[in-house]
């Protein structure tokens, strides 16, 4: 129900946020609220955006954790944009 922060959603599977949308929020984002279909590396990597919080969640199980996000340099940029 937040409405006065702004919020970036990014996965590399463009169908997650219509499933999103339809089955767990049950209405569309907000205007606030932005879905990026790309890998979570791309997008830090040609973002500019500085944020006061990011969320990496991009484990489903140990065997299939993206190997783009497990690199030093992955981690430094996400750590520049907070």
């Amino acid at each position: 129900d937040d409405t006065k922060n702004q919020y970036d959603y990014v996965d590399i599977d463009a169908q997650l946020k219509p499933i999103a949308e339809t089955h767990f929020l049950r209405e569309p984002l907000k205007a606030h609220q932005h879905f990026h279909h790309d890998s979570a590396r791309a997008f830090i990597t040609r973002n500019r955006t500085r944020y006061d919080l990011v969320i990496v969640d991009v484990f489903t199980n140990r065997k299939s954790v993206p190997l783009e996000t497990t690199t030093y340099e992955f981690w430094r940029h996400i750590r520049q944009h907070v």
